[in-house]
């Protein structure tokens, strides 16, 4: 049965691609990056039960959502399906999950600037407290000192270094899918440069060509039933 040419091609491509695939690196960065998803999340939990009214807009759930999934892309990129198309859209959630790093970064940098900012209501300091948990905080000696604001600016701190850390994996993962694809892309120009050419037939160089003398013709009587002698 023959076998279509043009998945033949993609079969290939995909080989290519599973062999120059760095799935050790990949596999670690993402398991780091699952670990800074998770100090995002726990400091964004910080700073809402320290004071839910100032300094919040929930940023750090958001940005722990989205780079929980970018790193289940990534791992299905190292375990399960290392092909073109799967690291195609673990890089584009890549780019998604920059630019979600970005924003949080920015909020991040405002809110340790100022951490009285109100964002969520015109009026945060009228509002009943909804809970405040910063003497858990104050009952670590070097924090006994710390107010809900100084709380907060922690907080917020190891977040944003966090998601400079989150930017990181994800400028590596960005790199590392480029140079891959550079890679099979000048392997698929090297195998079909050369158009494949008929074969043709071989000659033989060591063997001199012998001319065999053509026989001269025997003159022969027209409508003579045999050569005259």
């Amino acid at each position: 049965m023959p076998i279509d040419p043009i998945l033949q091609a993609q079969f290939e491509r995909n080989l290519a691609w599973k062999r120059s695939w760095p799935r050790c690196l990949l596999g670690f960065i993402s398991s780091t990056e699952s670990f800074v998803a998770l100090v995002i999340l726990l400091t964004e939990a910080g700073n809402v039960l320290v004071d839910f009214w100032h300094t919040n807009l929930f940023g750090g759930v958001w940005t722990s959502f989205v780079l929980f999934i970018n790193i289940i892309l990534i791992y299905s990129t190292v375990c399960c399906i290392t092909t073109i198309g799967a690291s195609t859209c673990a890089f584009m959630w890549n780019l998604l999950t920059l630019l979600t790093l970005a924003a949080l970064i920015a909020l991040d940098i405002i809110f340790i600037m100022n951490p009285t900012t109100c964002w969520l209501t015109p009026t945060c300091s009228e509002q009943p407290r909804v809970v405040s948990l910063n003497y858990l905080i104050q009952m670590i000696p070097i924090f006994k000192n710390y107010t809900p604001y100084d709380s907060k600016k922690l907080f917020l701190e190891i977040q944003l270094g966090c998601a400079g850390v989150a930017c990181i994996i994800s400028f590596i993962y960005i790199i590392t899918y480029i140079v891959c694809k550079i890679k099979v892309n000048k392997c698929a120009v090297y195998d079909h440069s050369v158009p494949a050419q008929p074969p043709q037939p071989q000659m033989h160089p060591g063997y001199p060509v012998i001319e065999v003398q053509k026989m001269p013709w025997v003159n022969q009587t027209p409508n003579a039933p045999y050569a005259p002698y």
